[in-house]
C-alpha cells in the first residue's frame, strides 16, 4: 500500500494493533520475563526507608529551624583556591602533589592545638564541651556538647578524593573534624560569635562556611559547617605550616536523627551527585515512585501501577527510575513503557496529536533492544518509524528519533546497508 493511500489512517491503523496481536502479545511476553533482582528491591527498600527518614527530619526541622541564623549567615569560601587546600611540611611545594601519608602526617600534629581550639569556642559559646546531652543507642556513644572524632578513616579518605576531588588529596579537608552540639538558636549564634572571634585574634581562621540550614542537604540534614585553618608548625624557610580542618554545629533535635539520616546518606550518595536541579529531579522521582502508601516491594509497586489506569504520573517516574539513566533494569523499565504505550494509544479515541504515542514506542524499542530483546525492539521501531513518517511527516523531529534508533539497531546487528541508509534519512 502506498503513503498516500495510508494517509488517512490512525496511528492505531497504522500499527496494525488491531489487526494484529503483536503489541498484546508483547505485554504478555514482557510479565512473564521481567523479573525484579535482588538490587532493585533492595534499592525499593532503600528509597522507602530514606524517604520516610527525610519526612521525620522535615517535621523536627520545621519545630526547631533556626530562622534568623539561616537569614544572617551567609555560606561562603575564602579565595584564592590555595587556601582551601592542604598544606605541605615544608610550606612551599606543590599542595597538589601530596600524598596522602604526608597529609595525615600533618593532621596527627593538628590535633591537640584542634581540641584546644574547638574546646575553648564551646567555652566562649556557654557550654560544657563534657556535658552529655543524650544517650543514642545507635552509635552506642554519648553525646557531648562537644565530640571530637578520630582522624577520618583511610578507606573514607580515599573513596571521598577519587569520587568528589579528582585524586587530589590537599583537598580533603576533614580529617580532622569534630562536632558541637547546641540546643537552641541562641547558643547557635554564641558559637558562630566565638569562631568569629577567633579568627580575629589570629588563633585559626574560617575559610569555608557552608549553612546547610538553609541549604540542606539531599536527605533532610541540616546543620551549619565550618572549615578552618590551623597554623600547626613552623617550616624550615620560617613559613607557618597550616592545616584545614572541620567543625560541624548541630541542633540537638536534628542531630538525634542522625545517625539513621546518614545511613541513606551514604547509600544515595552517588544517585544524587550533580548539580541542585538534577538531585531535586531525581528527589521527585523517587517520592513519586514510592507514593504516599509505600507498597511492601518494588514488585508490588510495579504491578499495582501498572494494573491502575489513573496513575499515569507514578508510571512516567518508574519508567524514569528503572531506565537508561538510574538502575539499567531494562527488561522491567520494557514492561512499564509498555504499559504506558498501551494506555497512550487508548487515549487517541479523542484524536489528540500521535506525538506522544510515537515517542513512548521509540522509546520502548530502545528499551527492548537494551534489554537484548532484538526481534521485538525491530518490530516496535519498523512499525513506529514507518507511522511517524505518515502522521508527523519524515522532518518531525520525532520521525528523525525513529529513524535514529532503527538504524542504530541495525548497525548492532550488522546489517549495515540498511543501517546507513536509515542514518542519511535522518540527516
Amino acid at each position: 500500500m502506498s503513503n498516500a493511500e495510508e494517509e488517512g489512517k490512525s496511528l492505531v491503523e497504522l500499527l496494525e494493533v488491531e489487526e494484529s496481536s503483536w503489541l498484546s502479545d508483547l505485554g504478555s511476553e514482557l510479565k512473564n520475563d521481567a523479573s525484579v533482582s535482588d538490587k532493585a528491591e533492595s534499592f525499593y527498600k532503600n528509597t522507602v526507608g530514606f524517604l520516610q527518614s527525610k519526612a521525620i527530619l522535615d517535621e523536627a526541622a520545621a519545630r526547631k529551624l533556626p530562622r534568623k541564623f539561616m537569614d544572617s549567615v551567609s555560606s561562603f569560601k575564602a579565595e584564592p583556591e590555595s587556601l582551601r587546600l592542604q598544606m605541605p611540611m615544608d610550606a612551599s611545594s606543590d599542595p597538589l602533589e601530596m600524598d596522602l601519608d604526608a597529609v595525615y602526617e600533618i593532621a596527627s600534629l593538628t590535633l591537640p592545638k584542634f581540641k584546644s581550639i574547638v574546646t575553648n569556642i564551646v567555652v566562649q559559646a556557654g557550654l560544657d564541651p563534657e556535658q552529655v546531652i543524650e544517650f543514642d543507642k545507635e552509635l552506642d556513644v554519648q553525646l557531648q556538647h562537644l565530640v571530637l572524632a578520630p582522624l577520618k578513616g583511610r578507606g573514607r579518605a580515599l573513596e571521598k578524593i577519587r569520587s568528589d576531588y579528582g585524586g587530589k588529596n590537599a583537598k580533603l579537608l576533614d580529617i580532622v573534624r569534630c562536632s558541637i552540639i547546641v540546643h537552641t538558636e541562641e547558643e547557635l549564634f554564641k558559637v558562630a560569635e566565638a569562631l568569629d572571634n577567633n579568627t580575629e585574634e589570629g588563633d585559626f581562621s574560617v575559610i569555608r562556611c557552608k549553612n546547610r540550614f538553609k541549604e540542606p542537604l539531599f536527605n533532610g540534614y541540616r546543620d551549619a559547617l565550618y572549615t578552618i585553618r590551623v597554623p600547626v608548625v613552623q617550616a624550615s624557610n620560617q613559613k607557618m605550616v597550616e592545616h584545614c580542618c572541620e567543625v560541624q554545629v548541630h541542633l540537638s533535635e536534628l542531630v538525634f536523627h542522625k545517625s539513621t539520616s546518614h545511613i541513606y546518606y551514604e547509600y544515595f550518595r552517588s544517585y544524587f551527585s550533580g548539580n541542585v536541579a538534577a538531585a531535586d529531579e531525581r528527589m521527585v522521582v523517587l517520592e513519586r515512585v514510592v507514593g504516599k502508601e509505600p507498597h511492601a516491594s518494588l514488585q508490588e509497586t510495579i504491578e499495582s501501577s501498572i494494573a491502575d489506569t489513573d496513575n499515569t504520573t507514578q508510571l512516567e517516574a518508574l519508567l524514569q527510575l528503572l531506565g537508561e539513566d538510574n538502575m539499567t533494569e531494562y527488561m522491567l523499565a520494557s514492561r512499564v513503557a509498555h504499559r504506558l504505550v498501551t494506555l497512550s494509544l487508548e487515549s487517541m479515541s479523542g484524536h489528540p496529536s500521535p506525538e506522544r504515542p510515537i515517542t513512548l514506542l521509540v522509546r520502548l524499542g530502545r528499551l527492548l533492544r537494551l534489554a537484548y530483546k532484538y526481534e521485538q525492539a525491530e518490530t516496535v521501531l519498523s512499525k513506529t518509524h514507518h507511522a511517524a513518517s505518515i502522521l508527523l511527516g519524515s522532518e518531525h523531529r520525532v520521525t528523525l528519533l525513529a529513524f535514529e534508533k532503527l538504524s542504530i539497531f541495525m548497525a548492532e546487528n550488522r546489517r549495515y546497508d540498511e543501517s546507513q541508509s536509515f542514518h542519511r534519512a535522518t540527516l
